[in-house]
């Protein structure tokens, strides 16, 4: 499902819809086995405690699988087509954390060809930030939906 209906309706400022999301240890196991990464912090509470992360903290490649979820939702097809991010990570998560997603259109360039859409992107915990970065959409004027 693609929320976004015409590249009209893109203007700085413009907010995509938030995302939310509860982290839970099964999810990190679930990707530790996708992925191959079973790095003891992220799957023994015990052993992450003891170098200092207070427990297990979630693969940083799954937080932004769950950014790069919210703009598929919001850009559709466009986003898997031409869409890329560029994040920093600013502490662990934690099962149990509810993750909130923001990204705010920071530019709308328009060239003779495509359309560049830039965003600001942050995700914080309720408390804390947990990574901020650039989302960038490239829309060739081919691909684009209506104007």
């Amino acid at each position: 499902m693609q929320i976004m209906k015409s590249l009209s309706e893109i203007k700085k400022g413009c907010e995509l819809p938030e995302f939310h999301k509860m982290v839970s240890q099964a999810e990190i196991l679930e990707y530790a086995i996708a992925s191959g990464d079973f790095n003891r912090i992220h799957i023994d509470g015990e052993y992450a405690r003891r170098v200092d992360f207070k427990g297990t903290i979630a693969h940083g490649m799954l937080l932004l699988g769950f950014v790069e979820s919210m703009h598929t939702r919001y850009f559709g097809d466009l986003w898997s087509s031409g869409g890329s991010l560029d994040v920093k990570f600013k502490r662990p998560v934690h099962p149990g954390d509810i993750i909130n997603i923001k990204s705010l259109v920071s530019s709308v360039n328009i060239g003779p060809n495509d359309v560049t859409i830039f965003c600001d992107v942050k995700a914080d915990n309720g408390c804390d930030t947990i990574l901020t970065g650039i989302a960038k959409l490239n829309i060739k004027r081919e691909d684009s939906p209506s104007n």
